[in-house]
Protein backbone atom coordinates (compact mmCIF):
# COMPACT_ATOMS: atom_id res chain seq x y z
CA UNK A 1 0.00 0.00 0.00
CA UNK A 2 1.13 3.35 -0.78
CA UNK A 3 -1.28 5.11 1.28
CA UNK A 4 -2.09 4.58 5.18
CA UNK A 5 -4.83 6.19 6.88
CA UNK A 6 -4.62 7.18 11.03
CA UNK A 7 -7.41 7.88 13.43
CA UNK A 8 -5.53 10.54 15.58
CA UNK A 9 -8.01 10.85 17.81
CA UNK A 10 -10.17 13.68 18.21
CA UNK A 11 -11.59 14.12 15.03
CA UNK A 12 -8.21 14.11 13.57
CA UNK A 13 -7.25 12.11 10.66
CA UNK A 14 -3.85 11.49 8.97
CA UNK A 15 -3.40 9.94 5.44
CA UNK A 16 0.33 9.36 4.48
CA UNK A 17 0.77 8.92 0.43
CA UNK A 18 4.39 7.98 0.07
CA UNK A 19 4.27 8.22 -4.07
CA UNK A 20 1.77 9.13 -6.87
CA UNK A 21 3.66 5.90 -8.96
CA UNK A 22 1.52 2.94 -8.01
CA UNK A 23 -1.71 2.39 -10.05
CA UNK A 24 -3.67 2.07 -6.94
CA UNK A 25 -2.73 5.50 -5.21
CA UNK A 26 -5.73 7.03 -6.62
CA UNK A 27 -8.28 4.13 -5.71
CA UNK A 28 -6.16 3.98 -2.25
CA UNK A 29 -6.40 7.43 -1.27
CA UNK A 30 -10.08 7.24 -1.98
CA UNK A 31 -10.61 4.83 0.64
CA UNK A 32 -8.51 6.48 3.20
CA UNK A 33 -10.87 9.91 1.94
CA UNK A 34 -13.77 7.89 2.74
CA UNK A 35 -12.92 6.88 5.85
CA UNK A 36 -11.75 10.53 7.06
CA UNK A 37 -15.11 11.71 6.12
CA UNK A 38 -16.94 13.31 9.39
CA UNK A 39 -13.73 14.15 10.84
CA UNK A 40 -12.74 17.85 12.09
CA UNK A 41 -9.09 17.50 10.84
CA UNK A 42 -7.38 16.05 8.30
CA UNK A 43 -3.30 15.72 7.49
CA UNK A 44 -2.59 14.93 3.85
CA UNK A 45 1.75 13.87 4.88
CA UNK A 46 3.54 13.96 1.98
CA UNK A 47 7.46 13.82 3.09
CA UNK A 48 9.43 11.92 1.16
CA UNK A 49 6.99 11.53 -1.35
CA UNK A 50 8.86 10.87 -4.56
CA UNK A 51 6.49 12.30 -7.35
CA UNK A 52 5.12 10.23 -9.88
CA UNK A 53 2.59 10.20 -12.68
CA UNK A 54 0.93 13.48 -12.89
CA UNK A 55 -2.46 11.99 -13.54
CA UNK A 56 -2.69 10.07 -10.85
CA UNK A 57 -1.77 13.56 -9.19
CA UNK A 58 -4.37 14.95 -10.85
CA UNK A 59 -7.10 12.36 -9.62
CA UNK A 60 -5.90 12.77 -5.82
CA UNK A 61 -6.22 16.58 -6.05
CA UNK A 62 -9.89 16.27 -7.62
CA UNK A 63 -10.88 14.12 -4.71
CA UNK A 64 -9.60 16.65 -2.04
CA UNK A 65 -10.10 20.60 -3.84
CA UNK A 66 -12.88 22.29 -4.71
CA UNK A 67 -13.87 22.46 -8.27
CA UNK A 68 -11.62 24.76 -10.36
CA UNK A 69 -8.30 24.99 -12.03
CA UNK A 70 -6.41 22.11 -10.29
CA UNK A 71 -2.67 23.12 -12.21
CA UNK A 72 -0.93 25.20 -14.60
CA UNK A 73 1.84 23.80 -16.87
Amino acid sequence: PVVRFKDLGDGIAHIRLENFVSDYSVSEMAAALTKAKGMKGLIIDLRGNGGGNLAYLEAIAQQILPEGTLMVL
